[in-house]
């Protein structure tokens, strides 16, 4: 049971113990109405404070549901835009593996080419490095 419900029950067994005491007095004494008038204080008083108590709980409750929800709808958001990250992310890499591929490829090729021509005697060796160089620059693998 929890501390409310106990305040409650203590609540409602001193104003039964106040109207049985009130039973027992003559009806039309002083002590009789100013008895009544102590229950109905008493009734009053301690059921619309524990009505605001339980409202204002009720109120907080909600608030606490309230953030809770927004917390998980943003956590939801977060875990969706962090998917899309690593969707966009993975997407980059496999691109740039793909053309940095092409590129070492081609640039195999070209020195390939270029060291077969240098061995022939066509080109020089100072201008296979500066066809070697250019075909660096126009891969741009110099970032």
């Amino acid at each position: 049971m929890d501390r409310n419900e106990e305040i409650r029950e203590e609540c409602s067994r001193l104003v039964l113990d106040t109207l049985k005491y009130a039973n027992e007095l003559p009806k039309d004494s002083e002590e009789f109405k100013k008895t009544v008038e102590d229950c109905r204080k008493l009734y009053g008083g301690i059921y619309l404070e524990q009505a605001k108590a339980d409202c204002e709980y009720d109120e907080a409750y909600q608030k606490r549901v309230e953030e809770f929800k927004k917390r998980q709808d943003d956590n939801a958001y977060r875990d969706c835009q962090l998917k899309q990250q690593h969707k966009e992310f993975v997407q980059k890499l496999a691109a740039d593996c793909v053309i940095n591929g092409a590129r070492i490829g081609l640039l195999v090729v070209f020195q390939r080419w270029t060291a077969i021509v240098e061995s022939g005697g066509t080109i020089t060796t100072f201008l296979a490095k500066n066809n070697i160089r250019e075909a660096l620059k126009i891969l741009d693998f110099r970032r």
